[in-house]
């Protein structure tokens, strides 16, 4: 898994278009965030920026800049040859959440101390001012934040209708841990028991065709992770399409 650093992501934004930066400063601290604008696959693949769907770096007061990051690029089952059905038949899932409908947001922590919200690319959208007016009121979710920043983790949230969910915990290197492991009071993402018949491809492309009600989910394999959609919430998109 690369993760890149400040330099490299600078030096991507002057050599792909296709890779965008936006830099703030906020309590007089220099903030920079990049995203990749519909790059395609091959230019993804190439460039390695899989991890430049919103992450940041906050310059901190040794005049470092403190990397905080966010969901990586995952492509839909059979959208490229990194998600093809018939390479991942002999690959293991060893774990699986749900899709959670929603706008992806973390917190970062400012070198004052002062934790904030962000989105892919603001810090003051509509879904930043709902966030920080559930925070002061839950809680559960300012230790959850808290404790994770002690210990060098980065948890992941959707927004949506006025509810925060914890879709994801990534290490500083990248990893993602196990959501049945995080044991706070708050909406997270469901994750699922993995046993011998529901750790291949096919089990998961047959259960997608009958669940309904359903987005789809996140499968985790050894060296990759992909998105896979119901039958039934690819034909609500095309109705509403």
């Amino acid at each position: 898994m690369f993760i890149p650093d400040k330099t490299y992501c600078d030096a991507l934004v002057e050599e792909c278009s296709d890779v965008i930066k936006k830099d703030f400063n906020i309590d007089g601290y220099d903030i920079s965030c990049y995203y990749h604008n519909n790059i395609d696959y091959s230019s993804m693949h190439y460039y390695q920026a899989y991890e430049l769907d919103g992450l940041t770096f906050i310059k901190n007061k040794s005049f470092v800049w403190d990397r905080y990051l966010m969901t990586q690029k995952l492509y839909y089952l059979n959208e490229n040859d990194l998600v093809n059905a018939n390479d991942l038949s002999d690959g293991q899932i060893v774990n699986v959440t749900e899709i959670v409908e929603g706008e992806t947001f973390i917190f970062i922590k400012l070198p004052n101390g002062r934790i904030i919200p962000k989105t892919k690319m603001s810090f003051d959208d509509d879904v930043c001012s709902e966030v920080k007016r559930i925070s002061k009121e839950n809680r559960d979710l300012r230790i959850l934040v808290s404790g994770c920043m002690k210990n060098k983790l980065q948890p992941i949230f959707k927004y949506h209708n006025n509810n925060i969910t914890l879709i994801a915990v990534r290490t500083a290197t990248g990893e993602y841990a196990d959501l049945k492991n995080v044991d706070f009071n708050i909406m997270k993402s469901i994750t699922y028991e993995i046993d011998d018949d529901k750790s291949n491809i096919e089990y998961w492309i047959d259960y997608s065709k009958e669940k309904e009600n359903f987005i789809g989910w996140v499968l985790y394999f050894n060296d990759r992770m992909i998105k896979l959609n119901t039958k039934w919430f690819k034909i609500k998109q095309k109705k509403s399409s």
